[in-house]
């Protein structure tokens, strides 16, 4: 099975790092997109001390300009996005 590209936005905290993690153990190839970089170098840290594949890209997702960059970054990076999740919220 081909892994898949994942794109979980607040994957760095709460039930997205969570649904980041789950993906990421399946072998799948997992973008993770939040504000707090602090929290996305501990998240990393932790799954790619597992081996497995993860990238950061700092997002606000209240921007759409930085939105689109999220999507953008992620198909130039690994050539697609199979999948989206949305787990953040706008404070």
């Amino acid at each position: 099975m081909k892994a898949k590209v994942i794109l979980i936005v607040g994957g760095i905290s709460g039930i997205g790092r969570a649904v980041a993690t789950l993906a990421a153990q399946r072998g799948n190839i997992v973008v993770v997109a939040g504000r707090n970089e602090h929290k996305a170098e501990q998240t990393l840290k932790e799954l790619q001390a597992s081996g497995l594949t993860a990238t950061f890209i700092k997002t606000d997702i209240s921007d759409s300009e930085q939105v689109q960059h999220l999507v953008t970054e992620t198909v130039r990076l690994y050539g697609r996005l199979d999948y989206a999740c949305n787990s953040a919220a706008l404070d």
